[in-house]
């Protein structure tokens, strides 16, 4: 995994200038699974990644890329043969595929934790998951410069109320992780930030990936993944029935401050 001080060093190879660093975030879930994806990147690194991204998807006649209907055939993409669904898979991953681009992957078995926190709905695991990425992209780039901030958008969410609730908590309470983000959005439709589309490949890509590796052992890992996994470092993990009871350890001792 690339390290804190190689990003800084890309960071210095940009210049003084004020660079704001921006993850997009979007969520792919059913009854097994809960993740929350995405990407973390430069500003100026986003807009070529738009301008490469609207233009693959002019070439080939769609408005928006969305990962689940790519995959299975729908909507859009109803009626393009494989090989055809695939290629458009390379060329976009070609876009992603570079140095200053970094994965973003926090993900939740959900059976596990319903029955561990006795919980009837999905709240928790969203929350739960973006407390993580919070915590973790402080933690990842903790020896920025101090000027350097990040800014969070997250695609529409039915939990966006109770995730603003949550981002307000941990910046009044956790100084680090205050210094470090510096907003948080969420957008009203997938038009509002091209880069969303993005952040829904990588949500299902890391959804995929865990419901196979949890439920679904003998199937092989999808290629896109391993393209994503293998070319670039990947921030987050996720909460297995171990991690999770590991987690309520934690909590019974005082050392977690449950969300």
């Amino acid at each position: 995994m690339t390290s804190v001080r190689e990003i800084a060093r890309l960071l210095r190879a940009k210049g003084d200038q004020f660079i704001v660093l921006t993850a997009y975030l979007d969520e792919s879930y059913d009854d097994k699974v809960f993740v929350l994806g995405g990407f973390l990147s430069y500003d100026d690194v986003w807009r070529d990644v738009e301008k490469k991204w609207n233009r693959v998807l002019q070439d080939n006649g769609i408005e928006r890329f969305h990962a689940a209907d790519c995959s299975s055939g729908f909507g859009e993409f109803k009626g393009w043969q494989v090989k055809r669904r695939t290629g458009l898979m390379k060329r976009l991953l070609r876009i992603l595929v570079r140095p200053d681009m970094y994965c973003l992957f926090f993900g939740v078995v959900v059976p596990a934790h319903k029955e561990l926190f006795q919980l009837k709905q999905n709240d928790d695991f969203y929350l739960a998951c973006l407390q993580l990425c919070m915590e973790t992209l402080s933690q990842k780039t903790a020896r920025l410069p101090a000027a350097e901030r990040i800014a969070l958008i997250a695609d529409y969410s039915k939990w966006r109320a109770k995730g603003e609730r949550v981002f307000k908590e941990m910046m009044v309470r956790n100084e680090k992780l205050a210094a470090r983000l510096k907003t948080i959005t969420w957008s009203l439709g997938w038009e509002d930030f091209v880069p969303l589309q993005c952040a829904d490949l990588m949500a299902y890509e890391s959804f995929k990936m865990l419901r196979r590796r949890e439920f679904e052992p003998d199937r092989p890992e999808r290629k896109s993944f391993t393209v994503l996994s293998s070319s670039l470092p990947i921030f987050g993990g996720h909460f297995d029935r171990d991690a999770l009871l590991q987690l309520i350890e934690a909590i019974k001792a005082g050392g977690v401050e449950k969300s």
